[in-house]
């Protein structure tokens, strides 16, 4: 309902994608991740869980590091 303002004034084409592919694999592993995150709340006590959830941030700079090779992010986007 948001973005039906600008859809209506840009149309369908302003969404079309060539990528769907890509789209339906975001989608799948933020299926997987839920799943995993449900799992681990019915399986661990909830302040473990909890834990588990809250260190995700901690873990991204990492990922990022790997995931972008030479590309660098500063500071401020390490904050934000």
């Amino acid at each position: 309902m948001l973005l039906l303002p600008w859809l209506l004034n840009n149309g369908f084409s302003a969404i079309r994608t060539s990528r769907l592919h890509l789209h339906f694999m975001r989608a799948g592993v933020g299926v997987v991740a839920m799943g995993c995150l449900f799992y681990t709340w019915g399986h661990l006590p909830l302040a473990q869980a909890a834990l588990l959830k809250q260190t995700a941030p901690f873990f991204m700079p990492v990922l990022a590091f790997f995931w972008l090779g030479s590309e660098l992010a500063g500071w401020l986007r390490c904050l934000f």
